[in-house]
């Protein structure tokens, strides 16, 4: 008869982190555009942006005048979307799992678990939803995230813009070509603009900068967190917003309004104890919407 220990029905020991709360969810690629340009508060549905536009001549001084152009009133409308996220959780199905481990004592289960990770989650999922609304929003979509309100994409598609400049096919050999056919594209008043940007796909971003390196431009080494188009002050703004698409936009972007009702309302939620169906429950719900003041100060180039 063996001496010692059975252990043949028991299964291999594999240390399990629950009992240390280190649950992770994984970091996204979120939000660039959202950040850089100013809200328009106040939207409930739809909001006029107004405009003025001169064209005053220069004439020569007199005792007396003959009047000469136009002040012209036009306007812009932007229209937001209406989202929001709805979640339930019954904490008693984490009950006879592991995931007992980090719960709370006693069988009143009214606080989430996992607050900190899932709510975490969430908001960082949202802020990545919002950055590829911001550009390839259609209310005509079948997408869940992206049929609230349009976005960059078509709107600038819809209208008459300032340049357009002639695609080609992209790749890392031909991504200065390329950048350089963009620039020389803008018109002098784009130019002009202090806070005009180009904005591009996060690839692309990459296979510029790598392409600069191959041509032995080495004080673009990748550590500097700002790049911008050669031989010019135009900063490139990668955004996951345009990833897949190959395309390549310039817009001023202090004439590029987000519309919300509140500032931050995106980052506001509910999570609570639903008593009478002892259950919790996560609520968001925010407006928001797109649009640009002027369209002659964009230019695009869609290539593939």
């Amino acid at each position: 008869m063996a001496q010692g220990y059975d252990v043949s029905s028991l299964s291999d020991f594999v240390k399990d982190s629950a009992d240390k709360k280190s649950y992770l969810y994984k970091m996204l690629a979120q939000g660039n555009s959202a950040k850089l340009f100013p809200k328009q508060t106040g939207v409930k549905s739809s909001e006029r942006i107004h405009l003025i536009s001169n064209s005053p001549v220069w004439q020569a001084q007199a005792c007396s005048f003959t009047a000469s152009a136009n002040t012209t009133f036009t306007d812009r409308t932007l229209t937001v979307g209406k989202p929001g996220i709805y979640m339930k959780w019954c904490e008693k199905d984490l009950e006879s799992k592991y995931t007992q481990l980090c719960m709370q004592a006693g069988s009143k289960l009214e606080t989430l678990t996992f607050a900190e990770q899932i709510v975490g989650d969430i908001m960082q999922q949202t802020s990545r939803d919002l950055e590829m609304a911001i550009w390839k929003g259609n209310t005509l979509s079948t997408d869940q995230q992206l049929l609230h309100f349009d976005g960059l994409q078509k709107l600038i598609a819809a209208a008459s813009i300032g340049a357009t400049a002639t695609p080609a096919t992209w790749s890392v050999a031909n991504a200065r070509t390329i950048m350089q056919t963009f620039v020389t594209a803008l018109t002098d008043d784009m130019l002009a603009q202090p806070s005009g940007k180009i904005f591009m796909g996060l690839a692309e971003a990459r296979d510029y900068r790598l392409k600069l390196g191959i041509d032995n431009l080495y004080h673009n080494d990748g550590k500097e967190q700002t790049l911008y188009a050669e031989n010019t002050n135009i900063e490139i703004v990668p955004t996951l917003g345009l990833s897949g698409t190959k395309a390549i936009y310039f817009m001023p972007t202090d004439y590029t309004f987000i519309g919300t009702d509140l500032e931050g309302e995106d980052e506001n939620y509910e999570l609570f104890y639903a008593k009478e169906a002892r259950e919790i429950r996560f609520i968001a719900e925010w407006k928001c919407g797109i649009q640009f003041a002027f369209p002659s100060l964009i230019a695009k180039m869609l290539n593939t």
